[in-house]
């Protein structure tokens, strides 16, 4: 990142077990995972219901990666997400990520959505 650019916490949403799914030996997520750190990221807030257990089983709580991970069930606990204080990068869990892509993002003042256009999911979160 440039000199002077303060780096956004990360949103990730994890609707689907796909996000644990490995790519050459290592889960979606950890690539993620590792993307966000080689940009400066430090704080990463996980939304999922049903995968909290297998992502804290798998990651705990990031300090191996060096990010600091937080899960959340949006159903319960909505009221600690970092939103709207300041600016947030939110993606998908189950998305392979290029790291040129997430540097443009962090490095917006203002709002920016990225949609994936031949995508079948047009909903941002299903609560059950």
């Amino acid at each position: 990142m440039a000199p002077g650019c303060e780096v956004p916490p990360a949103v990730i949403l994890v609707r689907e077990p796909t996000a644990l799914t490995p790519l050459c030996g290592i889960p979606l997520l950890q690539r993620t995972f590792l993307t966000l750190h080689t940009l400066g990221v430090q704080e990463v807030c996980i939304l999922t219901s049903e995968q909290m257990e297998a992502i804290r089983a798998t990651f705990g709580d990031g300090r191996h990666l060096g990010l600091r991970i937080r899960l959340v069930n949006p159903a319960e606990e909505a009221h600690v997400l970092p939103l709207p204080q300041r600016r947030v990068l939110v993606l998908e869990g189950n998305t392979l990520w290029d790291e040129r892509l997430l540097r443009l993002l962090c490095q917006q003042d203002g709002s920016v959505v990225v949609i994936d256009s031949e995508s079948e999911n047009t909903c941002v979160w299903e609560q059950q």
